[in-house]
């Protein structure tokens, strides 16, 4: 990351400010878009070439509310679907513990926003987060890395 990129993305994150989104009268979006992620590299003939389509980076989506994610591929394949918060520190699975989807079908995906969730039976993590992302990952992702991500942070907050 270049040093401008740096100071930039810092300055943002020191002065962030809120502005009603475009087209969307009394939704909130976050201003400062930071990107946790570049999207670069080979063209892989294999590749299913996910995509996370929404949340893609500055909605604000208040606890209580229905978060509809939207995701593709090109072709059929099996992909772990998860918001992932804290700037990727946790990740809550949005199929199930195990599910996979098939994003060239299941393209369209709602949850509803919490204050926590539990992780591992046991565990409470707070979900509210200026910095939720959502991962969408090939099942054998360890072998192939096939994945997408929102382009940017998204916000889950407690309504003021």
């Amino acid at each position: 990351m270049t040093v401008a990129l740096c100071a930039f993305i810092l300055s943002c994150l020191n002065n962030p400010t809120r502005e009603p989104a475009q087209g969307n009268p009394g939704r909130d979006t976050l201003a400062v878009k930071v990107c946790p992620y570049p999207q670069a590299g080979p063209i892989d003939m294999f590749d299913p070439q996910y995509r996370v389509i929404r949340p893609n980076g500055g909605e604000i989506f208040y606890v209580g509310e229905q978060c509809t994610v939207v995701v593709h591929s090109a072709v059929a394949a099996n992909a772990v679907l998860s918001l992932r918060i804290a700037g990727g520190h946790y990740s809550y699975p949005l199929r199930g513990a195990m599910g996979t989807i098939n994003p060239y079908i299941d393209t369209m995906i709602v949850f509803t926003a919490q204050d926590t969730f539990v992780v591992r039976d046991t565990i409470k993590t707070c979900m509210i987060s200026d910095s939720c992302y959502i991962a969408l990952t090939d099942y054998e992702v360890s072998v192939n890395g096939y994945r997408d991500y929102s382009d940017c942070y998204f916000a889950i907050r407690r309504r003021p």
